[in-house]
């Protein structure tokens, strides 16, 4: 049975695990899937060790902490899928474009998204997610992915009036724990390096995004070719690779998200996140 690795609070802490497809799991000797890549063990020998220890069953959801805990970049892009673009009003970008968020930003895949009340313009973002597995400095496209550990499931929420009040999209990425990520790290060769995979979002389980990652303008080895140019990636790194049309700041009128409502995002092959607003 395959087993993925992911990231839990215990009591006092968090620990890897590596979890198979009926949920139970096993112990990993790590702190996080972080430290797992930033060790330079091979993570099916990871996978091997933990496999001798005792065998846990039934993986609680709500325990699943960030896929990676302190990663030293969360880079994301904007614009990255063509139907998007249109619909907040931008013309097609020559080049990625590219923002940044904090590592306390993230949060678990079935954790509460708590946003300060200072907000009515809660937005969601569906997206893939690429997980940086070796330092990667100036590279081609055709070796990326010798350097991309897997993928995740991403959900890029966005405060948009905060957002908007620039033309720099920080302000509005960056709202504490409010970026599910996870839940497991699938490697990229058993998702074909995430080239065609269904991506979609559901509130309160009324289906919101459906697209796949073929549609990106800027794929996985341009993205982190380009990226790699101006900064050395590390293991452990975030790459949020933009999400599809169907945000809710791109409907006529907006709807935005309140108190309660349940934003979940499923990539094919990935798995799920289930996020409930809390305000």
């Amino acid at each position: 049975m395959m087993e993925r690795l992911a990231t839990i609070w215990v009591q006092d802490g968090t620990r890897a695990i590596a979890v198979r497809e009926d949920d139970s799991f096993y112990f990993c000797d790590f702190d996080d899937v972080g430290a797992i890549l930033r060790s330079e063990v091979e993570i099916d020998e990871v996978i091997s060790r933990a496999r001798q220890g005792q065998l846990n069953e039934g993986l609680d959801p709500s325990a699943l902490a960030p896929l990676v805990l302190d990663p030293t970049k969360v880079i994301c892009l904007g614009l990255n899928y063509s139907a998007h673009v249109q619909e907040m009003g931008h013309e097609l970008p020559k080049y990625p474009t590219l923002f940044a968020k904090y590592s306390d930003s993230l949060t678990g895949a079935y954790s509460d998204i708590a946003i300060p009340a200072i907000t009515t313009s809660i937005d969601y973002e569906a997206e893939m997610v690429i997980v940086i597995g070796k330092s990667a400095k100036d590279i081609d496209p055709s070796r990326s992915f010798e350097y991309v550990a897997g993928f995740c499931v991403g959900n890029d929420t966005s405060i948009r009036d905060f957002q908007r009040r620039s033309s720099q999209f920080l302000q509005g990425k960056i709202f504490e724990s409010a970026t599910p990520v996870g839940p497991y790290l699938t490697p990229a060769k058993d998702v074909d390096f995430g080239k065609d995979l269904s991506i979609r979002s559901f509130i309160n389980g009324e289906v919101a995004q459906d697209s796949r990652t073929s549609n990106l303008i800027f794929g996985v080895e341009e993205i982190v070719s380009y990226i790699s140019r101006f900064v050395t990636l590390r293991p452990g790194d975030l790459i949020f690779t933009g999400t599809p049309d169907g945000v809710g700041a791109g409907k006529n009128p907006p709807a935005f998200l309140s108190d309660g409502d349940v934003v979940s995002v499923e990539i094919e092959g990935l798995g799920r996140l289930s996020n409930t607003i809390v305000q």
